[in-house]
């Protein structure tokens, strides 16, 4: 029989962990702000890098599908222009890391202090208290999230550029417009059902994305 799971709580700040207690979400909104680094913490904060990646990849995607229903859209056009964006998307949170390297903990670890930030009472008091149960293996599974991020932009890329190829060669059907926006629609599920709650809860896919 394999050990107890040790959990985040256990490298949590005793003044977050009493705010916690205490159901405090001032106190734990506080606590949040004078969080030391760790690399649990930090682990964390990146997954919630990730997360925001995917939710602008996700929406932009649903976008898309709308635009590809179109049969008056250009669809090459089209998916430069997601590709695009969705490569801006990332370049920003990039960018960001880049001007937080020098800081302990850099971008994932100003991105967990930042999640407490801007929400309500409810809601500040619902992260904590996930947080604190979260497992820290799954944590500490992913190493790298910008390699994540990017892994997952290829594959979108990848497989819809396969479609767009497609188009090309047999010309713009309403077949090759439903090939292009079920590929789609499919990232739109993977990311709505795994991948954006394996970034808080953890599963196959984040632990093989590293």
């Amino acid at each position: 029989m394999g050990g107890i799971a040790e959990k985040a709580v256990n490298h949590l700040s005793a003044d977050f962990r009493a705010g916690l207690d205490e159901k405090d979400s001032a106190r734990i909104k506080e606590a949040s702000e004078k969080l030391p680094h760790n690399v649990v913490l930090e682990g964390i904060g990146n997954r919630m890098l990730i997360r925001d990646f995917l939710v602008q990849a996700k929406g932009e995607l649903s976008k898309y599908v709308s635009t590809v229903d179109d049969r008056e859209s250009d669809l090459e056009g089209s998916t430069r222009r997601l590709f695009s964006i969705i490569d801006e998307n990332l370049d920003g949170i990039c960018q960001a890391a880049e001007e937080y390297k020098d800081e302990p903990g850099g971008l994932g670890m100003e991105r967990f202090r930042r999640a407490f930030q801007n929400s309500d009472d409810a809601a500040i008091i619902k992260l904590a208290e996930h947080i604190a149960q979260m497992d820290v293996d799954t944590i500490l599974a992913i190493n790298n999230p910008y390699t994540v991020m990017k892994t997952i932009r290829s594959d979108i890329v990848e497989e819809l550029w396969k479609n767009v190829q497609s188009c090309r060669e047999a010309g713009d059907s309403l077949e090759v417009r439903e090939n292009i926006k079920e590929t789609a629609a499919e990232f739109v599920e993977v990311i709505d059902r795994n991948i954006l709650g394996s970034m808080m809860y953890g599963d196959e896919y984040a632990a093989n994305h590293t």
